[in-house]
């Protein structure tokens, strides 16, 4: 069985700057090589802010951290996870259907779990990422 539940925060401070934060848990219990049943826990909190700069560029920055003591959403080779990450966006939305955002974002780890360019395990990476978002 697994449950799951999660609480948003929405502000928005006027019409330049607009907060959100998310924190979930969720459990699932599971049965061992003995029929034992276990509980195992996992959760994940965030802060993002952003910045209006006009109607068509805005600027946001997120924080957020994850543990999964057991492994059950994120499975490394120790079999768990407790890391987070940081990261800023701009953001460009040249109509009211479409948007172009370029990010950066740092992740650090308690253990080595991420691999660099040269293949050598490290506790930190980092990502320049760019994505165009359509809808209808």
């Amino acid at each position: 069985m697994r449950y799951f539940t999660d609480i948003y925060w929405l502000y928005n401070a006027g019409k330049k700057w607009s907060f959100t934060s998310c924190v979930y848990i969720g459990m699932q219990e599971k049965l061992d090589g003995l029929n034992m049943r276990h509980k195992y826990f996992w959760g994940q909190a965030n802060f993002i802010a952003s910045f209006k700069f006009s109607e068509k560029f805005s600027l946001a920055g997120r924080a957020e951290y994850f543990s999964d003591d057991s492994g059950i959403m994120i499975s490394t080779s120790s079999n768990y996870f407790n890391g987070g990450s940081a990261g800023l966006c701009l953001n460009y939305k040249p109509n009211a259907h479409a948007l172009i955002r370029l990010e950066g974002r740092q992740f650090l780890n308690q253990s080595d779990i991420y691999t660099d360019k040269n293949g050598s395990a490290v506790n930190s990476l980092t990502w320049l990422t760019s994505s165009i978002t359509v809808w209808f």
